[in-house]
């Protein structure tokens, strides 16, 4: 049984010996490694600032940095990164070598006054105001180039303008470029048209498309497809006038009628075929318990007026 235990102890002795070695080696590693200090630019460690160091401005220049003229890239507008070099040091180097983030700074191009990418003071400070965001200017609506004009052109009618309701008409039509098959277009409809000359057609207007006022296109189409459309004028329908008067009574005697009406605020008493007023414009034509037909003898229309009593 002790035979058996004696080549144990010796086995955990060796272990027990490589580990304190183990454990040695990194404390003396460490301890070597935290007394190393960063190299300066005044010089080795402890001793006094150099000559090649700093200036007493505290400027530093190329010649202390170790860094040459070819260190730039004349071509490149971007910020360089400018870097100390380990050689420009005297003396012996140590394991750890720390750069000063001062001497990792990029070139500022844009504080250069002149430069391309130069940026003014009051707009650096603008970058750091949280409100100063960036508004996108107002939409435009981009200018649509004008269609081309059409092929054809009409430039006027005769007559420019009539009293609805009353008869038709011949309607000249004047413009340039007309076509033998040319047709006349009144408020987007066709009506019969006789060709002139290039220059002037003839379009028939029936007594049932001047019953409405208002106001009407012109256009000329044709069906050869280089002269199909046409510029547009303006015709206008205007409503008739009516009689001014005001029916209020109606008298019946010896199988006589007459009508009561007010004219400019006097009570006049009328009868079938009298004439209202001295012109002669607006003559009775019928009198009942409903209403009153007055004629347009200039329009040769007929207007009735409704039958209001005392109102």
């Amino acid at each position: 049984m002790a035979k058996s235990q004696a080549p144990k102890k010796s086995q955990n002795a060796r272990y027990i010996f490589f580990g304190v070695l183990a454990l040695v080696f990194i404390g003396t590693l460490y301890f070597e490694l935290s007394d190393s200090e960063p190299v300066t630019l005044a010089g080795k460690k402890g001793s006094p600032a150099a000559t090649s160091g700093p200036a007493a401005d505290g400027r530093v220049k190329n010649s202390d940095l170790g860094i040459k003229k070819d260190a730039f890239d004349k071509g490149n507008d971007q910020p360089a990164m400018v870097k100390a070099s380990a050689t420009s040091q005297s003396g012996p180097k140590t394991a750890a070598q720390v750069f000063s983030p001062e001497i990792l700074q990029p070139l500022r191009l844009d504080l250069v006054k002149g430069h391309e990418n130069y940026v003014r003071n009051e707009d650096r400070m603008a970058r750091g105001n949280v409100f100063n965001y960036w508004v996108p200017p107002p939409y435009v609506e981009p200018v649509k180039p004008p269609p081309p004009p059409p092929p054809v052109t009409v430039s006027g009618v005769q007559p420019q303008n009539v009293y609805a309701r009353t008869g038709g008409f011949n309607m000249k039509v004047y413009g340039l470029k007309f076509q033998a098959d040319s047709q006349v277009m009144v408020g987007g409809m066709p009506f019969k048209t006789k060709f002139v000359t290039d220059k002037e057609l003839e379009v028939e207007i029936p007594t049932v498309a001047l019953q409405v006022p208002g106001d009407r296109d012109i256009s000329v189409v044709s069906k050869n497809p280089d002269f199909k459309d046409s510029s547009k004028v303006r015709f206008t329908i205007t409503a008739p006038p009516t009689p001014p008067y005001k029916y209020v009574g109606m008298v019946v005697t010896s199988g006589e009628t007459v009508g009561v009406i007010i004219v400019d605020g006097d009570v006049k008493n009328v009868r079938i075929n009298d004439k209202v007023e001295k012109n002669g414009r607006w003559v009775v034509k019928a009198i009942n318990n409903q209403r009153m037909e007055f004629e347009d003898t200039q329009l040769r229309l007929l207007h009735a007026i409704p039958f209001t009593g005392n109102q």
